[in-house]
């Protein structure tokens, strides 16, 4: 029912100059799943949002870090606060994500924000950790805000993890444990910016491993995702 209100959604309308920067986005090259893992490029995606519900929360924040061949691009680190200036926002989420209402009244006006996100992550394959949170909330606020689809491959670092780190690892789960298993430090956990960053240092142990295993491409990563993810849903 959800997806069948959507496609009745009126179109969004947007300013010439956000059509223009659309169109720009939409011409993106799009890597091969045959790249291989020393010479790709990926996005480290966070969002944070007014609540735990990905069908139902507003998108405030996203955190953006690009990873290439060379490690992590910390001159491309972003963090972008869309303006909800009559949004309520949870005053328990509140303490989690750390985004006020004067913070968030502040931000950039939706239209602008995501396209500025579309214009960071361009068609890159982009990564998250429970990354099917974060694919939906941005996918959403995408089709609503702007009237586009998010068709980027998203790899997610919880199952790459475990596939690529098997030993001694069955009991961790949670962010927080895999950067207490590898000794990560993280001083301003549920921000944005700060969580993809503390991910992209995953992404650089699980890209070091697949290529010690022999996975030399982007398509045997993902496959290595598929699978765990598999294996997990076997378990449930």
């Amino acid at each position: 029912m959800r997806r069948l209100l959507e496609l009745f959604r009126p179109r969004p309308e947007l300013d010439e100059g956000i059509r223009a920067r659309l169109s720009q986005w939409r011409e993106m090259p799009e890597p091969s799943p045959s790249t291989p893992l020393s010479e790709a490029r990926f996005v480290v995606v966070d969002v944070e949002t007014t609540g735990p519900n990905a069908h139902r929360s507003e998108l405030l924040s996203v955190g953006l870090v690009p990873v290439g061949p060379a490690g992590v691009e910390l001159g491309g680190l972003e963090e972008i606060v869309l303006r909800w200036e009559h949004q309520k926002i949870d005053k328990e989420n509140l303490v989690v994500h750390g985004i006020s209402p004067t913070e968030s009244s502040a931000g950039l006006e939706s239209s602008e924000a995501l396209t500025r996100v579309l214009e960071h992550i361009g068609k890159c394959w982009l990564v998250a950790f429970r990354a099917d949170f974060d694919r939906r909330v941005l996918g959403r606020s995408l089709r609503q805000r702007l009237g586009v689809g998010l068709h980027n491959p998203f790899l997610d670092v919880a199952m790459l993890l475990p596939g690529l780190y098997p030993e001694g690892t069955a009991g961790l789960h949670s962010l927080d444990d895999w950067l207490g298993h590898f000794g990560i430090p993280a001083p301003a956990r549920h921000r944005a910016s700060a969580d993809a960053l503390v991910t992209a240092e995953l992404l650089l142990l699980v890209l070091a491993r697949a290529r010690r295993v022999r996975k030399p491409d982007l398509a045997a990563l993902a496959g290595i995702g598929r699978a765990q993810s598999r294996l997990r849903r076997m378990r449930l």
